[in-house]
């Protein structure tokens, strides 16, 4: 079986392997061991025995992207302009011949609604405006609940052009929230403003067949996941969940066998070699595996300072890990 047919097989509750994921290689770690000559002769997926998966390259974000914080009503309709699922420049120029190689793939291919997450819909992109957009939200809340019902609109309208085109074997949703300390607003507050159009997504991705719907996030964000699945979320990717004190096997303990866990290995962990990276496979990965619904890797980029010899060693070692839970 190819990737594509192990997920289907692997979500649906056979008993094969998942796909051989891994955390994207940030700019220049390749690069950087291609200098030392490693890595120059083959593919990272082909060497680490990992499978390929490719991401939509879809404008999903604002046209143009130009940001103003939403702070009162004459903001509103530039928001509502830039959030215009028509926009023939969300389409790269070559769609159609993409579409028809798409048709005959191996690989896994993702789509990334909800792009940008709750602060950068409203159009924070640094200190000021996030002020200016907390205050908003509770001096003139119906400004931001307009916004999200736009938004909700948007990505349905779009979704409903795309999705016809072409079968995606996943969703990945972004929800940048909290630091590796606390979130920057409350859980009910989100829910507040963002469940319902999440909830609106969310049933338009099940409409089209998209099972699997994954919230990327980062950072202290225990107490959003119910919210998250209470919207039909049913995949999880927590970065830098081992600097927040996030555990996965604890997640698997709270919210039991509902949610995917995609990532969860502390890349920290990783880098400081084989005795490391064997306890906490061994402690940690293992039972997440015997237990079912969880693919492993990083919790973060694989970074230039990742050092090549951990990272074979960990890869290695969990490919094998792979093959035993699922002989």
């Amino acid at each position: 079986m190819n990737a594509r047919d192990r997920l289907k097989q692997w979500y649906a509750g056979n008993s094969v392997p998942p796909p051989l994921l891994e955390a994207e290689f940030a700019e220049g770690t390749l690069e950087a061991w291609a200098q030392r000559k490693l890595l120059t002769d083959c593919t990272a997926e082909a060497f680490f025995g990992i499978d390929r998966q490719e991401e939509m390259e879809l404008t999903w974000r604002r046209v143009p992207e130009e940001k103003s914080p939403l702070v009162c009503k004459e903001d509103l309709p530039a928001l509502l302009n830039a959030y215009d699922p028509r926009d023939a420049r969300r389409f790269p120029p070559d769609w159609p011949s993409r579409v028809e190689t798409w048709k005959s793939r191996e690989h896994l291919l993702f789509a990334s609604p909800w792009n940008e997450g709750l602060f950068q819909i409203l159009g924070i992109s640094n200190g000021a405006s996030l002020d200016a957009v907390l205050r908003g939200l509770c001096e003139r809340p119906v400004l931001a609940e307009a916004a999200m019902e736009h938004y909700a609109q948007f990505l349905v309208d779009f979704l409903d052009r795309l999705l016809p085109q072409v079968e995606v074997d996943f969703a990945i949703l972004y929800e940048p929230i909290a630091s590796n300390h606390a979130s920057v607003i409350s859980a009910d507050m989100y829910r507040h403003f963002a469940f319902a159009a999440l909830r609106r997504v969310m049933d338009c991705l099940d409409r089209h067949g998209v099972r699997l719907r994954v919230m990327w996030s980062t950072g202290a964000v225990q107490a959003f996941i119910p919210v998250w699945l209470d919207a039909g979320v049913t995949g999880l990717n927590i970065e830098e969940c081992g600097r927040s004190g996030i555990s996965y096997n604890n997640l698997r303990k709270t919210f039991g066998k509902g949610p995917v866990l995609f990532g969860g290995i502390d890349w920290r962990t990783v880098a400081s070699g084989p005795t490391a990276i064997d306890e906490l496979l061994e402690q940690q990965v293992r039972p997440l595996l015997e237990q079912g619904r969880h693919i492993p890797y990083l919790d973060d980029s694989i970074r230039i300072y990742m050092p090549f010899d951990a990272f074979c060693y960990y890869r290695l070692r969990l490919n094998r890990l792979l093959e035993e839970v699922f002989a």
